[in-house]
């Protein structure tokens, strides 16, 4: 693996916005890994996803950036 880098993406994520990271996430090649919730009553229902990728460190974090675009949060650029 050399010059490369492995990443274990993590998000925590409302039911809305699962499909479209994950879905952008196995569009830029990651493997989501996991999928789950902590309780089964909490509003909002928040998720876990886990999701993983070896290659070059700037392309990873573009592709993280790109699913983190996907959500509620307030990301630039």
């Amino acid at each position: 693996m050399s010059g490369g880098a492995a990443v274990v993406a993590e998000y925590v994520l409302v039911s809305e916005e699962v499909e479209k990271v994950a879905s952008a996430m196995r569009m830029s090649g990651f493997k989501i890994t996991g999928l789950h919730n902590h309780e089964i009553d909490e509003e909002p229902n928040f998720w876990y996803m886990h999701a993983f990728k070896v290659g070059d460190p700037l392309d990873l974090a573009s592709s993280i950036h790109f699913a983190l675009r996907k959500t509620g949060s307030d990301i630039k650029g």
